[in-house]
């Protein structure tokens, strides 16, 4: 993860606050964070506005991802449903079939 607080280029730290150090702006966040299989926690200073626009984009990614594998499941319960009826079909027309022949060997 990395910072998203430039306070070199911001705008609005500089010509609205009139600010140097990103501390006085109202959208600076510090928050720590630690990487998976590590225990050493990193520090990251974040625009808020700007980490709220990423976190929301990997949202929608991941909601994307997760609606793709719902609609192939959805298709592949389709066909295995589909194969099931036919089958049920056939086994219902051989056992009438069988009842037939039954009947008329009688």
């Amino acid at each position: 993860m990395q910072d998203t607080c430039n306070p070199k280029k911001c705008v609005f730290l500089k010509k609205v606050l009139k600010e140097r150090n990103p501390e006085g702006c109202p959208n600076y966040i510090e928050s720590l964070w630690t990487k998976l299989g590590e225990s050493q926690p990193i520090v990251v200073r974040d625009c808020a506005p700007k980490r709220t626009v990423l976190i929301c984009q990997d949202l929608i990614n991941s909601n994307l991802g997760m609606q793709q594998a719902h609609e192939q499941m959805r298709n592949r319960s389709d066909s295995v449903l589909m194969l099931v009826e036919e089958a049920a079909k056939r086994a219902t027309l051989k056992a009438a079939q069988e009842r037939v022949q039954i009947s008329e060997v009688n």
